[in-house]
């Protein structure tokens, strides 16, 4: 990869990670002139992006454990469908392996080919912020401290996802990265969301949610009225 370039970039993400790849994407699709750095390399040493989620975390992790259920699945349930074995269902860990190793591969490959097609340029490296990062404020966990809108106490600098305090969940961090781009770019935002501090998850939300009344999140009249727009 040439790295022997003299450009202006408007917007510099740091981490090619859930919430900073989409991010980088949105604000090239938004007309900013966008580089994306990732220090990741594969175990060839080749750049590759997304970090620990899609590298040695949350995919990799989630493909083992689709294999694992798929033989609980056929050892213990398939007999009451009709589905038969006539022999010994055994696992194959190397197979199992490379066919995870094969889902990181293709999930990274997808990440590079959207960088491309979205003309995000894309630096395997690290970045550092020089003059900035002396006054950016960490709370006492070592998080950096944001507003509602994700500033930091450095102007022009932003910070989302696993670096702020908060839920560490890769759909949250994607929503976080286009709502900041959205109103760097045209002071609006996808959603009227503010970074979230704490959530209680229910075992079974069947029981909640099916009963008369109750409902997630803001009506569609409270999120327009909060946009500006009056609905008749």
């Amino acid at each position: 990869m040439d790295t022997n370039f003299d450009v202006i970039f408007i917007v510099i993400v740091i981490g090619a990670v859930p919430g900073g790849d989409i991010a980088a994407i949105r604000a090239e699709q938004l007309g900013m002139n966008v580089a994306c750095v990732d220090a990741w390399k594969t175990k060839e040493g080749k750049p590759t992006q997304d970090g620990t989620c899609n590298n040695i975390g949350c995919i990799p992790s989630k493909a083992l454990l689709q294999s694992s259920k798929n033989l609980d699945q056929a050892k213990h349930h398939f007999g009451a469908l009709g589905i038969m074995s006539m022999g010994e269902l055994r696992m194959d860990v190397a197979v199992m392996l490379e066919r995870k190793n094969q889902v990181v591969k293709s999930s990274n490959e997808g990440k590079l080919y959207l960088f491309r097609k979205n003309k995000v340029q894309f630096l395997n490296g690290l970045a550092f912020m020089t003059r900035a990062a002396v006054g950016l404020e960490l709370d006492g966990r070592g998080a950096v401290v944001v507003n509602g809108e994700w500033r930091t106490s450095v102007p022009s600098i932003w910070a989302i996802a696993d670096v702020v305090r908060g839920l560490m969940l890769a759909h949250m961090a994607e929503e976080e990265g286009v709502a900041v781009v959205e109103r760097r770019r045209c002071r609006c935002g996808r959603a009227h969301c503010r970074p979230s501090r704490s959530c209680r998850f229910q075992h079974d939300p069947q029981r909640h949610l099916h009963q008369p009344g109750n409902r997630l999140g803001r009506s569609h009249r409270a999120a327009a009225q909060i946009r500006g727009r009056s609905i008749s």
